[in-house]
């Protein structure tokens, strides 16, 4: 694994997921569904290119995801703006001690080679010990449906929050980061892998942002969407590039899509010229 790998950690081992109140631009306290016309408007305007043309799969959900046809978007059957909120102390105490909204980052190097326990407890520890730990602020949002696409082992809870702060155990140097979701089964609160997001807000330019991401029911499974502008230096910010990324809540990465309207070709174009004004600069 790269030196220099940031991953979330579940209980199935690592998962690489290159994983404020909302603000007036994505995430809302609406219904999950209220997100379609911002979306497809979105959709409408950009032209995606998908990286994997080999999977059917992906080149047909791109279509469809245009227009959201065939999907269905899942609702939360809880909300709360922060932590602490009672809505959320039913699921809490049911999966106690293990916290909801804790999300970890962990370096390549530091985990390699750790033998990680299934034991949802012993995992904890082994994740505070090798990674950083931080804390999802605000927006929750507790989802309870077949996640992972198995009926064989029930329902799953899926946590949503953002604004994940920390590291926890370093105070002085806490940073502000994007969210994610966050899936345990239902019964056991044993966790399962989950899927990366982005916030509405870029944490870096402190500036809202035109996010939007959810879940919804296509085809008789289960999928998160992440659709996401990229915001930089050179972006004009009435006019981003965008990323699209599906994918399941589990280990199958059969149906796992990404999309780009920033082209392959034009990114190693970008690349090569922005590395020739360096050396003319030097």
């Amino acid at each position: 694994m790269a030196a220099r790998t940031v991953c979330n950690i579940f209980l199935s081992g690592c998962v690489v997921n290159l994983l404020w109140c909302a603000s007036s631009l994505g995430e809302t306290k609406q219904d999950e569904a209220a997100k379609a016309e911002p979306i497809k408007r979105i959709m409408a305007s950009k032209q995606f290119e998908v990286r994997q043309p080999e999977k059917p799969f992906c080149v047909q959900f791109l279509q469809d995801f245009k227009t959201l046809n065939g999907m269905k978007f899942i609702e939360p059957i809880a909300r709360a703006d922060q932590y602490d909120d009672p809505a959320l102390a039913s699921f809490k105490e049911r999966c106690a001690p293990l916290p909801l909204n804790e999300k970890f980052e962990c370096e390549g190097r530091d985990i390699e080679g750790v033998k990680w326990s299934r034991d949802r407890l012993l995992h904890r520890q082994q994740a505070l010990t090798y990674c950083k730990s931080f804390h999802g602020t605000r927006n929750f949002k507790i989802f309870q449906f077949d996640a992972n696409n198995n009926p064989k082992d029930g329902e799953e809870l899926v946590v949503y929050f953002e604004g994940a702060r920390g590291p926890v155990s370093d105070p002085a140097s806490a940073r502000t980061g994007d969210g994610g979701y966050y899936a345990y089964s239902a019964r056991t609160c044993t966790p399962i892998p989950g899927a990366p997001s982005h916030d509405p807000f870029d944490y870096f330019f402190q500036r809202p942002v035109e996010n939007y991401n959810g879940i919804v029911s296509y085809r008789g499974k289960y999928y998160s969407f992440d659709l996401y502008a990229l915001i930089g230096n050179d972006s004009i910010p009435a006019d981003p590039d965008y990323r699209l990324g599906v994918s399941t809540f589990n280990d199958d990465r059969r149906e796992w899509c990404s999309y780009s309207t920033l082209s392959l070709r034009r990114m190693l174009e970008e690349g090569r010229a922005k590395r020739a004004g360096k050396r003319e600069e030097k």
